[in-house]
């Protein structure tokens, strides 16, 4: 079966530059592209595109799908079919489960469920330390033969900053990326100081060792200062946002309550327009969600003692569109890099782009589609969405992985079914 996708905006990447025009498919790669292209026949099935932009698969580097352990809240199928339902053709999750992913062999497990349901792909993140105690590395070296692609405590930052220069220097040496959550637990994650504290400890840190830092969330003015200052200095530093600390400040939480309780929390407005203008100018590197499922009786309780988390994966692109490109203008090209091209290249995979050649890996989006969040239609199992009830515009309404359709017009495909 062959597909042309005719008269939408092509957004590539490598040349940086928006091509209106047609796409063509056959089997699993893009053949040809331009201002007119011709079909080979029958076989093949028109899609009409006019004012739809096609972007390389998105990516989404920091997920939590709760396998195993906890898969009433989340699994990988449930996970990886909210993927594709909000515009991503991959994920990396996130090691904190139950058991916690500190062995080669949960990482092989887990990868091998992934690559079975043949949706998005799926990769795994290898835990620092066993049981994300602090105390004692795993075997790094094991989990990447495993199929890790980064290595992350998440959640629970390494206390003792000389077991963090011995990681660097690991990153260094064996050439990977390390994924610090950037939390001084001697602070409530409601102070500031809580994120700041461990970002300059951080990037200090990277300054005496050198390695490979990655920043998750990142949510204060002042944290993406430090960045900025250690990216001057020439640091392999990158860092990330999300789309809730792009769109919402510590309001929303008395309008949404447990649902908008989240780590890092919400901020200041000052912080959300500070980390708008840090995407606009290229100081944040890559947009990831924290996609992090609860179900609706873990929530439904005074907020100190909800949970903190929130899911992410199908409100993304509207959130982001609202925002940056309808909110700020930003160019649709700039929203590639952050949501397709960087976090691949962040954790060491291969890039995509819209070329021929190229395996037909992309996602859809239609800029103008306007459309109210209701969770009860989300693919996750769980519901909790700091933007329940609200108005966004910009859908991703098409989904290919390896030229076929994975998910058309909020249908997803693979495999049949809810969870």
């Amino acid at each position: 079966m062959s597909f042309l996708l005719r008269g939408a905006d092509l957004i590539c990447l490598g040349k940086e530059e928006i091509i209106t025009g047609d796409l063509l498919i056959e089997e699993e790669r893009i053949v040809s592209l331009g201002k007119e292209v011709t079909h080979p026949g029958e076989n093949t099935e028109v899609i009409e595109c006019k004012g739809l932009q096609v972007f390389p698969g998105f990516f989404d580097m920091h997920v939590h799908f709760r396998e195993p352990g906890q898969t009433h809240k989340e699994e990988i199928k449930s996970g990886l079919q909210a993927a594709a339902a909000g515009g991503f053709t991959g994920v990396a999750a996130m090691a904190n489960t139950s058991p916690v992913i500190d062995q080669p062999e949960l990482v092989e497990s887990l990868l091998a469920k992934g690559k079975k349901l043949q949706g998005p792909d799926y990769y795994q993140i290898g835990a620092a330390t066993f049981g994300l105690s602090g105390e004692e590395f795993t075997d790094i070296p094991g989990l990447f033969k495993g199929g890790t692609v980064a290595i992350s405590d998440d959640g629970q930052p390494i206390p003792d900053t000389n077991m963090l220069k011995e990681l660097l220097q690991w990153t260094l040496e064996l050439g990977f990326v390390y994924i610090e959550h950037c939390e001084d637990k001697t602070y409530e994650p409601e102070d500031p100081l809580s994120e700041i504290n461990m970002v300059y400890r951080d990037i200090d840190c990277l300054a005496q060792t050198g390695g490979n830092l990655h920043l998750a969330h990142i949510s204060c003015q002042k944290s993406l200062e430090l960045v900025a200052e250690g990216k001057k200095e020439g640091l392999n530093l990158t860092c990330e946002v999300t789309p809730h600390h792009l769109a919402l400040d510590q309001e929303t939480v008395k309008k949404m309550g447990a649902n908008a309780r989240m780590n890092p929390p919400l901020r200041r407005r000052e912080d959300v327009l500070a980390l708008q203008q840090g995407v606009a100018e290229g100081l944040i590197d890559a947009i990831a969600t924290d996609h992090a499922p609860h179900t609706p009786g873990e929530k439904d309780v005074p907020i100190k003692k909800a949970p903190r988390g929130v899911v992410g994966l199908e409100t993304a692109v509207g959130v982001i569109w609202n925002e940056l490109f309808h909110g700020m203008e930003l160019s649709p090209i700039l929203l590639g890099h952050l949501l397709a091209e960087n976090p691949r290249r962040i954790l060491g995979l291969p890039p995509e782009d819209i070329r021929e050649g190229n395996k037909a890996n992309f996602t859809v989006i239609d800029p103008a589609q306007k459309w109210r969040v209701d969770p009860q239609e989300f693919y996750s199992k769980s519901l909790n969405s700091a933007f329940s009830g609200e108005y966004l515009q910009g859908k991703p309404v098409l989904v290919f992985k390896n030229g076929k359709k994975i998910m058309e017009k909020g249908r997803v495909i693979f495999p049949a079914g809810r969870s």
